[in-house]
């Protein structure tokens, strides 16, 4: 098993037992990034329009930049730095929802990896490496699929109260319901999970 194995056997309790490890496929996982990607591309075809139709006002404030005769305090010269700046701003943008958006999803993706156990769902995820989330599971109200493709979905789950961290929460930390975001088997990762929450629900009733 490929996940962070230094973080696994660090945070698993000594007794604790591992009903299930998976992640999300990558396609399922990425292919969020879709719309954005389609408004970034939409985004640079306006961005290059304009530039085009305004290529005489930004030749020559380059060209008036680089000879040093080019007035930026004057109206044209503020409205020429203007042009520039929102277009240079537009191509940025749109560079970021095509390329950037994907960049990051990727590097989340291979720090993404979800474990169950006996007592608890624990969801690694983050850009700067996996930061673990851990839900009780006699917290877990419901579960439910979300189709994402022919072998994979979202198991998308309902808490009866905000979850708890085994570690301080960070600032970044959701406080949005968990999901499973694009797993393989993702009814049979559902169905595993509801009778797991039942079971520590149960262990949880006996025990008080």
């Amino acid at each position: 098993m490929d996940i962070a194995q230094h973080n696994l056997h660090r945070d698993l309790q000594p007794d604790e037992l591992v009903l299930w490890t998976g992640r999300p496929e990558r396609g399922a996982y990425l292919s969020r990034e879709c719309l954005p990607s389609c408004v970034g591309i939409a985004v640079l075809v306006q961005a290059m329009i304009w530039s085009a139709l305004l290529f005489n006002v930004i030749r020559e404030l380059v060209l008036g930049v680089l000879g040093g005769t080019y007035d930026v305090s004057s109206p044209a010269g503020t409205f020429g730095v203007g042009v520039v700046t929102v277009a240079l701003g537009a191509v940025l943008f749109g560079l970021y929802l095509v390329i950037g958006r994907y960049l990051l999803g990727y590097v989340r993706w291979r720090n993404t990896w979800y474990v169950l156990t006996e007592d608890r769902l624990m969801i690694y995820t983050g850009l700067l490496g996996p930061a673990l989330r851990s839900v009780p599971l006699p917290r877990i109200r419901s579960a439910r699929v979300r189709p994402g493709g022919p072998k994979v979905g979202d198991v998308v789950l309902r808490l009866y109260q905000p979850e708890t961290f085994s570690r301080p929460r960070r600032l970044w930390a959701s406080r949005l319901d968990p999901e499973l975001i694009g797993v393989e088997s993702a009814h049979e990762v559902r169905l595993l999970l509801s009778r797991a929450a039942r079971r520590s629900l149960a262990r949880l009733g006996a025990a008080k």
